[in-house]
């Protein structure tokens, strides 16, 4: 377990995070290994975007390379740095690119003191010695969303472009109709100007005998429009299988209600939680390999399980509720078993108690006077202690 814990922390939890993130929001992404600064594996968040497979033939399953760039950092006149990495069954080929400029050999890695371009997947130091290996394959792996690798915003993108121009419409008329439109009749003034400074700042407009000034304003079809958003936000955590925070209710906000309202997104968890079952399963067998080899041990994936722990808020008044209940059955239980003192013999209504308490039996046992039958009132002082 301790061995486990140095390559499975809280910086694989991160890459995996990142990893499920672009999963969801992309369709699928990739994690790969490589060797850290103590020897070990480690495996990073690779971007899809960036991340190319090259086959002899693209009917073949397995790629004979993976190109793999990202953009490490920006110079000087704005102008991209890439890094490019070239990788195959048994080794790793570093490139760089200014942009606008060729592709490069970048000697980024530094062996023994001499920097090259290229390196072994995994590193070993050994009598100050750094002996390299490959896996045999690409360490590369793929987490898809679903089996035709689309996103998980396909079904509910056409919603969210409906619910954007419903929202952005109602936004320009209301920046468009803020004003109220004035009509002035009989106006016989030389300077329209004048008469919109009245209007502005003197609240008031000089108008000769039989004219006249009416103020009109228009109505903005909001509560049609309200309705639309609503129902487009409703369909858009529907179909999206998600859950929405805002959502009010009838003000009844039980544990029920609340598991209620999280089980679409609980589906979709369930779905992509197989999937990177399998993912870990292959990620588990690199790093128990590694293992094996730097202490000579025999350990198989067989040896290690998953154990996916998901939080939901609760209802705090609904918990206490619940444990109050409980108490008191097993108070009604444990009096129950008391009141068939002298039906059923000392030992077995000691365990029957110990069961029901949810406490080890042995355990109280060696705690008595003697190792043989004790009385239900010691056992119950015992109990009290």
């Amino acid at each position: 377990k301790r061995e486990l814990e140095l390559y499975f922390d809280d910086d694989f939890y991160t890459q995996i995070y990142l990893l499920l993130t672009g999963t969801v929001c992309k369709g699928y992404d990739y994690i790969y290994g490589s060797t850290n600064k103590e020897g070990r594996i480690q495996f990073i968040y690779a971007d899809s975007m960036g991340v190319i497979e090259v086959r002899a033939k693209e009917t073949e399953d397995n790629c004979d390379y993976l190109i793999y760039w990202y953009v490490d950092r920006i110079a000087k006149d704005n102008k991209k740095i890439k890094k490019i990495q070239v990788w195959d069954k048994e080794k790793v080929y570093f490139y760089a690119q200014e942009e606008g400029k060729k592709i490069v050999e970048d000697s980024c890695v530094e062996i023994n003191g001499q920097k090259l371009s290229n390196r072994y997947h995994t590193l070993m130091f050994k009598n100050n010695k750094t002996l390299g290996k490959g896996f045999g394959f690409i360490p590369f792996w793929r987490l898809d969303n679903n089996k035709n690798q689309e996103s998980g915003l396909t079904t509910i993108k056409e919603l969210i472009d409906d619910y954007d121009l419903m929202a952005c419409s109602l936004s320009n008329n209301l920046q468009d109709f803020t004003d109220a439109l004035y009509i002035v009749q009989g106006f016989d003034g030389d300077n329209i100007n004048e008469l919109i400074h009245n209007v502005k700042a003197k609240k008031h407009v000089g108008v000769p005998e039989g004219g006249n000034v009416d103020i009109k304003t228009i109505n903005i079809p909001y509560e049609a429009r309200k309705l639309k958003l609503e129902l487009d936000e409703k369909n858009i955590y529907r179909f999206g299988m998600g859950f929405n925070s805002g959502q009010v209710g009838d003000g009844n906000i039980t544990n029920v209600v609340i598991k209620s309202r999280y089980a679409l997104l609980d589906m979709k968890c369930n779905k992509l939680e197989i999937k990177l079952k399998q993912l870990f399963r292959k990620l588990i067998k690199v790093v128990l390999d590694e293992i094996n080899t730097k202490h000579g041990t025999n350990y198989s994936h067989r040896d290690v399980y998953f154990n996916f722990s998901r939080e939901i808020m609760t209802n705090a008044k609904d918990n206490a509720e619940i444990a109050k209940i409980k108490a008191e059955r097993k108070q009604v239980e444990i009096n129950t078993l008391l009141n068939l003192d002298g039906v059923i013999d000392n030992d077995n209504l000691l365990k029957s108690i110990c069961d029901t308490l949810e406490i080890d039996y042995n355990e109280i046992k060696k705690v008595g006077k003697d190792e043989g039958m004790m009385s239900v009132d010691e056992a119950m002082g015992v109990l009290d202690e």
